[in-house]
């Protein structure tokens, strides 16, 4: 799932309300990455019911439990582009240089990793893929395309043609979800990226723990730690609790205890193969 809301609270912090199921909670940002890990049934899907946001935002849902990928694509071609400011001294609509040149270099990178990219076509009037072969470009259907490939062209796709900038905010529920595991990591660099150089911040919820670690390790290489958070979900027997993925004492930073969750599988693997006597 997806939401991306083009706009934010004033102090940079997320506002919560219709807080019934909420039971407890720490104060939670969006100042850059935000990532919110933990079981199935946890209440991490409860926080998109709860997100409030000034009354300039016009929020998106793309649900890719009750939409395919595909779906998803052919939906945000009819999704407003964010607008252009006018720069005087160019006498035209512009962008800062450095953020034209980020959404180039992202969008290429993307397209270099997935081989491939996704654009609309004025012939089919629609989404088609494309790729480029020794310098003749080849179309195809986006019905030809995997889930993961498709998962890689919708990020590509917003960062390309404008749909985010610096003053969305971006909902990602499980994004590992269709992705190979070298996939996974550079899909999170990706997000990194576009949070570092073009200003969009992300609220990412996710069961897989490379996917995690990438978030923690890649934002620290690239200088972006600082505005990068890590929470824990939990139910509880009137509610749903949020808390700061850390311990006392441990580094705010840590994803330790987020490592406790993910270790679960592991631990029923090896209580369903020991022979029980």
């Amino acid at each position: 799932m997806t939401w991306i809301y083009n706009g934010l609270n004033a102090d940079g912090g997320l506002e919560i309300k219709g807080i019934a199921p909420i039971v407890e909670t720490d104060e939670i940002f969006l100042d850059g990455i935000t990532l919110l890990a933990g079981p199935n049934g946890s209440g991490k899907t409860v926080i998109r019911n709860h997100m409030e946001f000034g009354d300039e935002v016009s929020p998106l849902c793309i649900d890719f439990s009750r939409t395919t990928p595909l779906q998803t694509l052919e939906a945000l071609r009819f999704y407003p582009r964010r607008p252009i400011p006018m720069d005087e001294s160019k006498g035209f609509y512009s962008e800062p240089e450095e953020i034209e040149t980020a959404r180039e270099e992202i969008a290429e990178y993307v397209e270099r990793l997935a081989g491939l990219r996704v654009g609309y076509d004025e012939y089919s009037a629609g989404l088609l893929a494309s790729n480029n072969v020794e310098g003749n470009y080849e179309y195809y259907s986006l019905d030809s395309l995997s889930p993961g490939e498709l998962s890689l062209s919708l990020l590509n796709y917003i960062v390309r043609v404008n749909i985010i900038d610096a003053s969305s905010v971006v909902y990602i529920e499980l994004p590992e979800a269709f992705l190979s595991p070298e996939w996974i990591v550079e899909y999170a660099r990706v997000l990194v990226w576009v949070n570092k150089r073009i200003g969009t911040r992300f609220f990412v919820t996710s069961h897989n723990p490379d996917f995690v670690a990438a978030i923690r390790y890649i934002s620290e290489y690239e200088g972006t730690l600082d505005k990068t958070r890590f929470y824990y979900a939990k139910k509880k027997d009137d509610g749903f609790a949020w808390k700061e993925a850390k311990e006392d004492g441990d580094d705010p930073k840590s994803i330790a205890p987020l490592f406790k969750i993910f270790i679960k599988g592991i631990e029923k693997i090896a209580e369903y193969s020991n022979d029980k006597k």
